[in-house]
């Protein structure tokens, strides 16, 4: 699956939700589980998660933020 945009701010917005605690919670939690504790991951998975619309100010903390635990601790708060 791929992500393109000409905006790098929305692919960079995208990126920090992807790699947060909360989207791979969501994929744990709807993915079909395999041996030895892994699981599926597809292009249904990804599409049907949610991601809350930032005011610009959201938008530039979170892509600011390189601390991935203070990271996380700000996408909470958006759910």
């Amino acid at each position: 699956m791929a992500f393109v945009s000409d905006d790098i701010n929305k692919l960079n917005i995208l990126k920090c939700f992807l790699e947060s605690d909360i989207f791979w919670d969501y994929v744990t939690l709807n993915a079909k589980p395999y041996a030895s504790g892994y699981s599926s991951l597809n292009g249904a998975n990804i599409m049907n998660f949610g991601i809350p619309e930032l005011d610009t100010n959201e938008s530039n903390q979170l892509i600011m933020e390189h601390n991935l635990i203070k990271r996380n601790d700000m996408i909470k708060k958006l759910y």
